[in-house]
C-alpha cells in the first residue's frame, strides 16, 4: 500500500477533482471524501482508470453533520493510512439559510464548523505521519469582504446575504489557519497554511444568478480553469523550499496571514468558542502537539 496519503474533501467536482487527479498521477494515495459517494463514483472510477494508481480510495464525509466527520476520521485512522496532508477544499454557497443537521446554518457549517472539527480530529493522525505532514485550507478572494464578530454562528433568515456568508466563512477559516499556526508552533510537524485560487471557473459560480446573463457569457471565458487552480494548488502544497505555516498561497505570491488586518479581529475568541461549541456537542477535541 502507499506510504504517502492526501485526503481531498470535495474531490468529486472542479478544483477538488482535479487536484484528486494530479496527485494519483504523481502517485500519491488519494482519499477522495465526497458527500454522495454514489455521485462521485464516476470521478473516482475515472480518476483511477486515467492515472492507472490502485491507491485512489472513495469515502463519504458530509462535512455538514459533525457524526460523519467523526465517522470519517475513525475509518481513516482504522485504515492506518500514513496522510501527508489534509487539503480542505469543499465547501458550499447557498441562495438561502438553510440549517444544517446540528443546527447551524450551512455555509457556517460546512465550509467552517465542519472543516475545522475535520482538521482537529485529523491531527494526531497527521502528527504521527512520517515527515512533514500538511493541512492546506482552500479560502477565496471573497475574505477581503467577510464579518466575523461575536455573533458570528447567529445567523438570521431575514438577514442573510449569501456572497457575505460565503466571505465570512473563508474568512473564519482563514482565521482558524492563524490560530492553528500559532498554537502547533514551529517543531510540531505539521505545516498549516491556506490556498486562495482566486476566481475560478466551476459550477459554485453561478453568476446568472446574482448577475446580468450576458455579462456572465461575457466573463466566464476569462476565469481560471479547475485544473490551472489544482496545479498550482499542487505546487503551494508542497513546495520545492519549506517555507513553514501561517500562509496564503496565490498565483502569483504568497503573504504571512498575520498581515491581514481581517484575519486578527476577534481570531482567540472564535478559535475558543469553536471548541467550546463542538465540546458542547460531543466532541472533545484532542490535544494539540505529539
Amino acid at each position: 500500500m502507499n506510504n504517502n496519503w492526501v485526503i481531498v474533501t470535495g474531490a468529486d467536482r472542479g478544483i477538488g477533482e482535479s487536484l484528486a487527479a494530479r496527485l494519483a498521477d504523481m502517485d500519491y494515495g488519494v482519499i477522495m471524501a465526497c458527500r454522495n459517494v454514489e455521485k462521485a463514483a464516476h470521478v473516482f472510477e475515472h480518476i483511477r482508470y486515467i492515472t492507472s494508481n490502485r491507491d485512489v480510495r472513495l469515502m463519504p464525509l458530509d462535512l455538514s453533520s459533525l457524526s460523519s466527520i467523526a465517522s470519517f476520521v475513525r475509518t481513516v485512522d482504522e485504515k492506518a493510512y500514513n496522510v501527508r496532508a489534509l487539503v480542505n477544499n469543499a465547501g458550499v454557497l447557498r441562495k438561502r439559510c438553510e440549517k444544517t443537521v446540528d443546527g447551524f446554518e450551512e455555509t457556517v457549517g460546512v465550509n467552517y464548523l465542519g472543516t475545522y472539527l475535520l482538521t482537529r480530529l485529523m491531527m494526531p493522525i497527521l502528527l504521527r505521519s512520517e515527515g512533514v505532514s500538511r493541512v492546506m485550507n482552500t479560502v477565496s478572494a471573497m475574505v477581503k469582504f467577510g464579518r466575523v464578530d461575536t455573533d458570528f454562528f447567529e445567523v438570521s433568515p431575514r438577514e442573510y446575504r449569501r456572497m457575505r456568508a460565503y466571505a465570512s466563512s473563508k474568512l473564519a477559516l482563514l482565521m482558524f489557519t492563524q490560530s492553528l499556526t500559532e498554537k502547533l508552533g514551529k517543531q510540531a510537524g505539521v505545516v498549516v497554511n491556506a490556498f486562495n485560487p482566486g476566481w475560478v471557473n466551476t459550477k459554485m459560480l453561478t453568476m446568472h444568478n446574482w448577475l446580468d446573463p450576458f455579462l456572465d457569457i461575457l466573463v466566464r471565458p476569462l476565469l481560471k480553469s479547475p485544473d490551472t487552480a489544482a496545479a498550482q494548488q499542487v505546487e503551494a502544497l508542497f513546495p520545492k523550499k519549506e517555507k513553514g505555516g501561517g500562509r496564503v498561497y496565490t498565483a502569483r505570491r504568497q503573504f504571512l496571514i498575520r498581515d491581514f488586518a481581517a484575519a486578527h479581529r476577534h481570531k482567540d475568541w472564535l478559535y475558543d468558542h469553536t471548541e467550546e461549541i463542538l465540546r458542547e456537542k460531543g466532541f472533545p477535541l484532542p490535544p494539540l502537539g505529539r
